[in-house]
């Protein structure tokens, strides 16, 4: 009975450390540690290490405290710091490690069959009033210009009735997943450049939850240009 106990301690405490990290991101490092979170959005140093790290630091020290508690006599201290442990671990693999490619060694820059998507004007489900709904054929057109001029820059040829990425020849776009870190290798210091000359910052199919349009819009707020 105990060992299934300590089990269940170890998975409940897994469980429960992923929605108070997904808290945690939202109000807090989003919020008042924004400062320290900031880089792992856009980059403004050289070094491979994070100011973003330190809150690694913090689940550690979490999970240690269980284990000092473990050693004074309760019990559940050692599962509970297992289980934040081995979220701590699985994060960092998955999201540093594979996402992020902190490692060169895990990057695949080669990878032919991997998918590109491009964009998606009509399922954000934190766009409210989607432009798709009342101008579907300026949508369309848009959707297909943007889609021929990028096959295009990046070289990918129709091939057995499919756009095909062909090794060799074909460019892999920078792949930015969850809209996380922006620098130079996006050209991030020149798109603000042109944000902050621009008349007029016109959204379209998208929400102001995405990293770069909340730049754009502080950018545009604290500079008066108008914004449609």
């Amino acid at each position: 009975m105990d060992i299934a106990i300590w089990i269940f301690t170890l998975i409940a405490t897994f469980v429960v450390t992923e929605f108070t990290a997904g808290f945690n991101h939202k109000y807090i490092m989003h919020g008042p540690l924004w400062i320290l979170h900031k880089d792992h959005h856009k980059k403004d140093h050289n070094s491979w290490f994070e100011r973003n790290d330190l809150f690694f630091f913090f689940y550690a020290f979490l999970s240690f405290s269980f284990v000092v508690l473990w050693g004074e006599g309760f019990w559940l201290g050692l599962p509970i710091a297992i289980g934040i442990g081995l979220y701590g671990l699985a994060y960092f693999i998955v999201h540093d490690v594979f996402i992020h490619q902190r490692f060169k060694m895990f990057r695949n820059i080669d990878n032919k069959f991997e998918d590109m998507a491009l964009f998606d004007l009509e399922n954000d489900p934190l766009e409210e009033e989607n432009i798709v709904e009342s101008n579907k054929d300026v949508v369309s057109t848009m959707e297909e210009i943007l889609k021929q001029k990028l096959l295009e820059k990046f070289k990918i040829n129709y091939v057995n009735d499919r756009f095909t990425p062909q090794k060799g020849i074909s460019l892999k776009p920078y792949v930015l997943l969850f809209d996380e870190i922006y620098t130079d290798l996006y050209r991030i210091s020149e798109a603000e450049e042109w944000m902050t000359k621009a008349q007029k910052i016109i959204f379209i199919g998208t929400s102001f939850s995405v990293n770069i349009t909340s730049i754009a819009l502080k950018i545009a707020i604290s500079r008066g240009i108008k914004v449609d």
